[in-house]
Formats: structure tokens, C-alpha cells, sequence
């Protein structure tokens, strides 16, 4: 859901979001300021962080958001990474439809083959069977 930000700065929003408690009371509301600014100058952007002295620090939204997910990671656990990856898997299967997976990763594919070549899937599976055949020997000798 968005909000108007109440600095009034373009490009900016407020995003509430609603975060599952633990012991089962209502949602947790969570307002953060978002920028909506293109990726490349979103990185260069600056949040202010408090460090344990008190003392504002800058960080960028990278580092922020590295902060915000390893804080996540800590309370809910990498389960949960797992679940919401699910849940919008399937959301997305609902709108879109189960060819809609087959589409996106044909562009995909048709975007790394532009990217690099065609010779450049030949050499990632040459790598592949060089790995799986290495693992199959470790596991011979390891049976032995």
C-alpha cells in the first residue's frame, strides 16, 4: 500500500507493510520511506543509521537493506525466506498462469544467449559434466 511521503520529495513514497508476530497478535505496521529513483542512483542514495554511541551514520540502501534482511533472517529464520518465495510463486502461477515461468526463462535465456553467445551454453555444460564426472570418481573412491 502507499502513502504520500511526508517530506513531499519526488520520487519517494511511503510503503506500509505488515509484518507476522510470533506469538500470534495482529500484524506489525512498518513505515519506511522508498525510493522509486532508477537502481543505479537508488545505490548511491543515503540512509542514516544510528550507531551504539547515538551518533548518526550514513549507509547506503544496499547496506540498509542488508541490515533489514539479516535482521529478518535473525528473528524469523531462513524458513521464512523459503515460505514467502512459495507463496509468491504460487500468487504468481494464479495470475499469470503456469506457461508464464516457460516465457520469462525463455527471455532470459534469450537475453544471456545475446549477452554471450551461443558457444557460452556449450562451455557452462562442458563445466557441468567436468564437475559431475569428478563427483562420480570422489564417490567411487570414496566407496572403495
Amino acid at each position: 500500500m502507499r502513502a504520500p511521503s511526508p517530506s513531499g520529495r519526488p520520487g519517494t513514497f511511503q510503503a506500509l507493510r505488515a509484518f507476522p508476530t510470533q506469538s500470534g497478535q495482529p500484524p506489525v505496521e512498518v513505515r519506511n520511506r522508498v525510493s522509486v529513483l532508477p537502481s543505479f542512483e537508488a545505490e548511491t542514495m543515503q540512509q542514516e543509521d544510528v550507531n551504539q554511541d547515538g551518533e548518526s551514520t550514513a549507509m547506503t540502501v544496499r547496506e540498509a537493506g542488508k541490515k533489514g534482511g539479516d535482521a529478518v533472517r535473525k528473528k524469523y529464520g531462513p524458513s521464512f525466506y523459503e515460505e514467502i518465495g512459495r507463496k509468491g510463486g504460487e500468487r504468481t502461477k494464479e495470475r499469470h498462469g503456469a506457461g508464464f515461468y516457460g516465457t520469462i526463462g525463455q527471455k532470459g535465456g534469450n537475453a544471456v544467449k545475446d549477452k554471450y553467445g551461443t558457444g557460452f551454453y556449450e562451455t557452462i555444460g562442458h563445466k557441468g559434466g567436468q564437475k559431475v564426472k569428478r563427483l562420480i570418481e570422489e564417490a567411487k573412491k570414496a566407496a572403495s
